[in-house]
């Protein structure tokens, strides 16, 4: 599989969501990562989905979890919105995929080359 996308950038999304995903277990935990490839609508995709065995987004962010990704009301970009701006130049995405007292599950979609 081969995406085009700059290393860099790449690391530091990979970087904020393992970051978040270890101060959510500070008692330690696990962090799993897989990859597979995807076909959407004729559009070849890479998708790499991210858990952890944490306690889960708490309820009250859940329904803020989008604005999360827009960055902060007082103008300073939370990981998330720094990681969603940087998959969406390059046609990528972010998505929540589940959340409970048993962990979270995130999903980075970029376009494959």
């Amino acid at each position: 599989m081969i995406i085009d996308v700059h290393k860099g950038q790449l690391q530091q999304v990979l970087l904020i969501l393992m970051i978040n995903s270890t101060q959510a277990m500070p008692e330690g935990g696990q962090i799993v990562v897989n990859c597979h490839s995807d076909e959407h609508r004729s559009a070849r995709l890479v998708q790499i989905d991210l858990s952890d065995t944490g306690p889960g987004i708490p309820e009250n962010l859940r329904s803020r979890f989008g604005s999360l990704l827009c960055g902060r009301p007082n103008g300073s970009e939370s990981g998330l919105a720094i990681a969603k701006r940087i998959l969406t130049s390059y046609h990528g995405d972010i998505t929540l995929l589940a959340t409970s007292s048993a962990g979270t599950s995130i999903r980075i979609t970029l376009p494959l080359a």
